[in-house]
């Protein structure tokens, strides 16, 4: 039982936030009582970012959130604010912006001192209590800071100055338009082809991210021009992750990275965004051609979600810890002798170990994890079984342990991700569970995180709060297009429309031709923008795919030419860094390659339906619209005009690269291009 009174972050619904209510810190969430109060006292801002799974975020918490000598510093001389990155996103880019570009580096926890109006003067990440890895003390840094705020005004006051130009030329930039060219995309792609590491897999040379979004963009290059080298990049890649020690392979789901750079001993946390875009690539890849190793992945991926992440309520919570009984990775590891009598006193041994290895993770209590060396015969079931029956033994013993704690929130823009990659493992497997799930998670967001045509960002215990997000509204309007595709449901093309005028009129300076990651109701000094595809696409690239698609559909040449400004907006600046730009040359095939449309016309006689249906959604191209004309239909498009049912059954009218194949009533009749 926790003696100490606890403090204003008791009452926060971010479990991020409740595990510091106890700590002697006079902490203050996000809100404008805490500016004030550093206005009335004249105290410099102590502002801490991190996240619940985040492992450095909870050592920094017990060696000096918990500290009574280090608390007594800042209770006396700040006023101390701790921020989850997830329930501000905005607020986390804005800094980071700062820290990145003073340090060079950045991360979690972000720690960054502020004047009383919000604007930064010093910034890092994690600080230890002592000074060691070349980092000051944390106690140091406080003295310094409070020595540079109370007798260096003049000094603060200039330099003051510096930063908001700073973050005036980084968030209201005035770059030159730049019109791109399908050559320039081509050099894209092949610097990002020219960076991957064919040893290892992936792209870097040290500890191994997973980049979906370019794995992602690598797989809609291959639908669009059929180009072999971006195939074998996401088979190998895909192949290293599913095999590494960074996919868990008791329980499924994948950890954040690894420290090594072979995709071996991961950080332990597993993210929601992650398993997302593992389920989508896979699903991608099924599209291509089957692959009964990754199939396999991809349904104990989809398991773990349900069994793990998937709240009561219905939308799926956003991470789960790395730490349990205050140990990083204790749930996940085993000691090496104990693994090999559990498995050897039921099993045979050696038939396990000539697919899996065994990698030791800590030297001292020869705690070791699981990764793969061989992948079975897939057509072998005798092999397959056994595996699966030392597995599920595995499981079992493991869920006798203490689980690591979860995020309790419900985040919109993760869950509307979802959609997307349940509609994608749809049209990769066929299996329905998959649209289904779909279907039951839009419906979720639809009943609760919409109000009145008001979207908001966050669900936790039956209630919601923060207003959305762009990254909200354009992942939403990107689930909506999927539904669409998969179900013809008219109800969610017009809801997408409608949540995309809304998005605009919020989102989009139409002077400066900038999608902020805000509205204009931000509690920042200036609005921020999200443009980079790193762990998740950004909310620009979400944007510019929606825009350009929503607006070939619905004929609404101002979407078309918003998306295309917002691309000429950023294009010189992603081409000269690719490798974060996967979401965004993705959104850009749109334009640069022949568009295909598919339209079917109701007839009387619709028993082809769903064989139709399904060869165009395993057909993609990510310059393709398809719809479904009813003859009671609430849309009303030009090119609807005039295409009617053939011979009273369902027609289909086919046209790729500008040009239209005649109307036919089953596949047969019409020569199509894959």
């Amino acid at each position: 039982m926790n003696q100490r009174k606890p403090n204003r972050l008791i009452n926060q619904k971010s479990i991020y936030l409740r595990q510091h209510a106890y700590n002697p810190v006079d902490w203050y969430p996000w809100c404008e009582e805490a500016f004030e109060e550093a206005t009335k006292r004249d105290l410099p801002i102590f502002l801490s970012i991190g996240y619940s799974s985040c492992h450095w975020c909870h050592v920094m918490e017990k060696e000096s959130f918990e500290n009574e000598e280090i608390a007594k510093i800042l209770n006396d001389n700040f006023v101390s604010i701790k921020v989850d990155r997830e329930e501000f996103p905005d607020v986390d880019n804005f800094y980071m912006t700062f820290v990145q570009a003073t340090t060079g580096s950045g991360g979690w926890p972000l720690n960054v001192f502020l004047l009383p109006d919000k604007t930064p003067f010093y910034g890092g990440t994690y600080f230890p209590p002592e000074p060691k890895f070349g980092k000051p003390s944390f106690k140091e840094v406080l003295f310094s800071i409070l020595e540079f705020y109370q007798s260096k005004r003049d000094e603060l006051s200039k330099y003051k100055n510096q930063v908001h130009e700073f973050f005036k030329r980084t968030l209201e930039p005035s770059r030159k338009f730049s019109e791109p060219e399908f050559e320039n995309i081509k050099d894209a792609y092949q610097t990002i082809v020219n960076n991957y590491d064919w040893k290892n897999g992936g792209w870097g040379v040290g500890a191994k991210f997973p980049m979906f979004p370019l794995i992602n963009f690598l797989f809609d290059y291959w639908f669009a021009l059929k180009d072999e080298m971006a195939k074998k990049i996401v088979q190998h890649n895909l192949t290293k992750i599913l095999m590494g020690g960074i996919y868990d392979h008791i329980e499924g789901g994948m950890h954040r990275y690894t420290v090594d750079n072979q995709w071996i001993i991961p950080h332990f946390e597993k993210m929601l965004y992650d398993n997302i875009q593992l389920i989508e690539s896979i699903s991608k890849y099924l599209i291509i051609e089957d692959n009964q190793f990754f199939k396999g992945k991809l349904y104990e991926t989809f398991h773990f979600l349900n069994e793990n992440l998937m709240d009561k309520s219905g939308g799926y919570l956003s991470a789960i810890d790395a730490d349990s009984e205050g140990e990083e990775g204790k749930y996940y590891l085993w000691n090496f002798n104990e693994i090999r009598d559990a498995i050897k006193e039921k099993f045979d041994e050696e038939l396990f170990f000539k697919y899996y290895q065994l990698n030791v993770v800590e030297r001292e209590k020869f705690l070791v994890n699981i990764s793969m060396k061989e992948i079975p015969d897939q057509n072998n079931s005798i092999i397959a079984n056994e595996i699966e029956l030392i597995k599920l033994h595995l499981k079992q013993i493991k869920s006798k342990r203490i689980p690591p704690d979860k995020d309790n929130k419900i985040l919109t823009d993760l869950n509307s991700l979802l959609i997307s990659a349940f509609i994608y493992a749809y049209r990769g497997s066929g299996n329905e569970i998959f649209l289904n799930s779909a279907l039951s998670l839009y419906n979720f967001i639809n009943r609760n995180l919409l109000k009145n045509d008001q979207l908001f960002h966050s669900f936790v215990d039956g209630e919601v709060f923060i207003e959305a997000f762009a990254q909200d509204y354009f992942a939403l309007i990107q689930a909506l297009i999927d539904l669409y595709e998969v179900t013809f449901d008219e109800k969610y093309l017009i809801r997408a429309y409608e949540l995309i005028k809304i998005a605009i009129e919020q989102f989009y300076d139409r002077e400066r031709k900038i999608i902020y990651q805000q509205n204009r109701n931000t509690s920042l000094p200036y609005r921020t923008i999200d443009s980079k595809d790193y762990s998740i696409p950004s909310a620009n690239s979400l944007a510019i795919n929606v825009l350009l698609k929503l607006g070939k559909i619905f004929e609404d040449q101002e979407l078309i030419e918003i998306g295309k400004d917002i691309i000429k907006k950023n294009f010189d600046e992603m081409i000269q860094n690719p490798i974060s730009g996967g979401k965004f040359f993705a959104s850009l095939l749109q334009i640069v390659t022949p568009p295909r449309e598919i339209i079917l016309v109701e007839g009387d006689d619709n028993s082809t339906l769903e064989e139709i249906k399904n060869y165009f959604l395993k057909s993609f191209s990510p310059n393709q619209i398809i719809l479904f004309k009813k003859k009671h239909s609430k849309l009303n498009f030009s090119y609807l005009e005039g295409k009617e049912a053939i011979n009273k059954k369902l027609t289909i009218y086919y046209c790729e690269n500008f040009a239209c194949k005649k109307p036919a009533n089953d596949l047969s009749q019409i020569s199509l291009s894959n």
